[in-house]
């Protein structure tokens, strides 16, 4: 369970791993053999999604933006925006508003549509990744509250999210760092794990040099979209989302900064964002072992010498630090943790525990702090901090898991 290293071992040393379908897990050509299955889950859960939709005030934002982009346009529109979202956002919300004008539907109608779209074709590429129907079932469960219930935008970075892990896996680099700058230009979140993707990149090009010009060539034509319609300036946002995120001690999410905040700030008193004086010293610490889990975690990647399996373990444990361990952070963070333990959990079972637990705490999170009235009272805050301590415990559980057990240099990734 957890970070399972022996398993990322035994398929270094050359071995197979304990789960026999390793190499069909990867595999994302063919024709799903239970694709009526898929189909019926995601129908269902759909289904519930317009049943349990919270309405369009929580896509006040969103809305906000297709009506500017009718004012304004594609370019404009998006840089006149108050906020620090990559490009790939804001043109989806065109595409939304143009589908509501062409069908005379409202526009919050057509962003549920869109974001339908985008759960279907996740949850289509999470089983050809995996060819497992249950693991595949609690990929949907983790992304349910968050990309289907409320309005939020997450669900259209995640297919080329996994595209790029896969391709990752396969050696297929330049289609690799191509999705994966795709995913950076809808939103900024799996900037965290590309240390972690770096390392690995660097473990592969100590054999074979060419390695590094393929991700290189990715980057490139992943980043020519975006840059050639609205020029290189929206990459400044990244640093600006980074600055940003220092302001609160937590913000809806149940994590250490959630505990600290909420001592610090004095009465324990029912909040949904705990703010924070950007300097203070508070602030400065859970940065600094944010700081201290990721390079934790490079090091455990170092010493398994280019192994796929080592380096998801290393990205899975690196950006429950970031959910965990980091000051400002949002609820709804959970579901690309969530991912990165899918594409674990896929070639090691071990890791579907894990799995299931961050699934169910994605949704409990979001639900506890937007629709239980007693998320809003003292009671409730004293339940979110409950849930806080366990979601710390989890994670050092899962931390010192990884680094309990004797890691040997392997290189399981050949050519």
């Amino acid at each position: 369970m957890m970070w399972n290293i022996d398993a990322a071992n035994r398929a270094g040393a050359g071995g197979s791993m304990s789960v026999k379908p390793a190499l069909e897990r990867g595999e994302l050509l063919g024709l799903p053999s239970d694709w009526s299955w898929i189909c019926c889950s995601t129908l269902i859960l759909v289904t519930f999604a317009f049943v349990l939709a919270n309405g369009s005030e929580f896509a006040f934002p969103y809305l906000a933006w297709m009506k500017t982009y009718r004012e304004m346009g594609l370019v404009a529109g998006y840089y006149s925006i108050p906020d620090v979202y990559p490009p790939g956002t804001f043109s989806a919300l065109a595409v939304a508003a143009k589908l509501a004008t062409t069908f005379s539907i409202t526009d919050y109608e057509a962003f549920k549509i869109l974001q339908i779209c985008g759960f279907v074709l996740a949850s289509f590429l999470a089983y050809a990744y995996s060819r497992d129907l249950v693991l595949t079932s609690v990929f949907q469960l983790s992304q349910f509250a968050n990309s289907l219930v409320f309005s939020s935008v997450d669900i259209w970075f995640i297919p080329p999210l996994i595209l790029s892990l896969w391709a990752l896996k396969k050696h297929r680099l330049a289609l690799s760092a191509a999705a994966f700058a795709l995913t950076l230009a809808f939103k900024w979140q799996p900037v965290f794990i590309a240390p972690v993707l770096v390392l690995h990149l660097i473990q592969l090009a100590k054999r074979n040099h060419k390695k590094l010009y393929l991700a290189a060539a990715g980057i490139a034509v992943g980043l020519a979209v975006p840059v050639s319609i609205f020029g290189p300036a929206y990459i400044l946002k990244l640093f600006a989302a980074g600055g940003g995120s220092a302001t609160s001690y937590s913000a809806w999410t149940f994590n250490l900064g959630w505990i600290i905040g909420a001592i610090v700030d004095g009465g324990l008193h029912p909040v949904k964002i705990i703010f924070a004086d950007p300097g203070s010293w508070q602030i400065r610490a859970l940065q600094l072992v944010f700081a201290a889990n990721l390079l934790l975690m490079l090091a455990l990647q170092w010493r398994c010498k280019g192994s796929y399996e080592s380096m998801m373990i290393a990205a899975c444990g690196a950006f429950a630090g970031f959910v965990i361990l980091y000051p400002g952070v949002h609820s709804n963070y959970w579901v690309t943790l969530s991912v990165l333990l899918f594409v674990l959990a896929a070639g090691d079972r071990s890791a579907s525990k894990l799995l299931q637990y961050v699934a169910v705490m994605s949704c409990f999170n979001m639900l506890f702090i937007y629709t239980w009235p007693s998320g809003k009272t003292v009671t409730g805050l004293f339940i979110s901090l409950a849930v806080s301590l366990l979601n710390l415990a989890v994670f050092l559980l899962a931390t010192s898991h990884a680094f309990s057990r004797r890691t040997a240099p392997v290189l399981s990734e050949q050519g």
